[in-house]
């Protein structure tokens, strides 16, 4: 495990953004997953600058597979979560819907099927909760899973409730399980604000526990951990 801890939110933005160009230019066939959480952000709004200074694109020759999706399960088609992406950088950079596989009912029971019938993930940016979760995988989920659906507690809705990120109702989730992630070549985890840092120090210094999802993360050949130094103050 490598860690790279920037002096702040911008400097780590600009720093995963230059991690992340490389692989969307190539002529090469990749397969990348890209979290669609808020921390990456910025780093996707200066990629998008980049592209547009440098007259480049997004390479045909790129794919992307979706890590998570959350949904109401009576209105399956209805997806919320990759909107947050969709919008920042899918459709920022004139991405194809035939470059993304989405997860959705049709897709996350065959995910691992269909990432390796493409050749693998490549390349993976993940965030970490402040529960230690990955994409979905959430505390006490089974590090053996592949793709799986699951309907969301109490407790879970009532943090979506809360988040300025989902305004409707919300009941189930999709992911890519860790037993898949785990195959990824190379990794990169990101996290911000001093609200990270003693997850990251449970999860990549402490014991290997399902309770927290990231902690298999420790045992990937391949990971580097990208943060600003207030998530990085605990971290070894």
């Amino acid at each position: 495990m490598k860690v790279i801890a920037k002096k702040d939110v911008e400097a780590m933005s600009q720093g995963l953004a230059q991690m992340i160009i490389p692989y969307l230019t190539t002529d090469q066939k990749m397969n990348l997953s890209l979290t669609a959480g808020s921390t990456p952000l910025r780093a996707y709004e200066i990629i998008k600058e980049l592209l547009v200074a440098s007259d480049s694109r997004v390479s045909e020759t790129v794919h992307f597979f979706q890590q998570d999706n959350l949904y109401l399960s009576t209105k399956p088609l209805e997806y919320k979560r990759f909107e947050y992406i969709n919008e920042s950088f899918f459709k920022a950079n004139q991405i194809e819907d035939e470059q993304i596989t989405y997860l959705t009912e049709e897709t996350y029971p065959k995910i691992e099927a269909l990432i390796e019938e493409a050749g693998g993930l490549d390349f993976a940016i993940m965030g970490i909760g402040a529960d230690g979760h990955i994409a979905a995988n959430m505390p006490g989920t089974p590090f053996e899973n592949q793709g799986y659906r699951v309907l969301l507690d109490d407790k879970f809705k009532a943090m979506l409730a809360e988040s300025d990120e989902f305004k409707e109702e919300i009941d189930c989730y999709v992911s890519i399980g860790m037993k898949t992630l785990m195959k990824t070549k190379k990794i990169i985890v990101i996290a911000s604000g001093q609200g990270k840092a003693e997850i990251l120090a449970k999860a990549f210094n402490g014991a290997l526990t399902p309770e927290i999802p990231a902690s298999i993360l420790q045992f990937h050949p391949d990971v580097t951990v990208l943060c600003d130094e207030a998530a990085a103050r605990l971290i070894k």
